[in-house]
């Protein structure tokens, strides 16, 4: 689906898809049209594909893979933020999964809350 491999190509870039439509001159009002299956036209097409410095067939092409234009580091920009990070990754899991990632995420935050009460208590 077109809106998938946009937010993948959007994170791997470190742009949100707000951010892109704006840079592209286009209404952000599309995102529910293409989170619905609808597909941009070709010259909105290219000046997405262009802005991202991806080929436009990465979009209309079903064996070009998602995976092809990521980054070869550790897969995402490195102007990626730790929280749009976060935000993608999770828009991904399954919600089983989620639950287990929110348990393990309340685990670390009450052993980082234990930390800073334990040096309090020292000083």
């Amino acid at each position: 689906m077109f809106y998938d491999k946009l937010q993948y190509a959007c994170a791997c870039k470190g742009i949100s898809v707000t951010a892109l439509l704006a840079k592209v001159g286009k209404s952000s009002g599309n995102i529910t049209n293409w989170q619905n299956g609808g597909k941009p036209r070709g010259n909105t097409l290219k000046a997405i594909a262009d802005a991202l410095d991806i080929p436009v067939e990465y979009f209309l092409d079903n064996d070009v893979k998602k995976e092809s234009i990521a980054p070869k580091n550790d897969g995402f920009s490195k102007d990626l933020n730790v929280n749009e990070e976060i935000d993608y990754i999770l828009l991904r899991l399954s919600p089983e999964r989620k639950k287990f990632v929110l348990r393990y995420l309340r685990g670390q935050l009450a052993q980082e809350f234990l930390a800073e009460e334990s040096e309090d208590t020292k000083d």
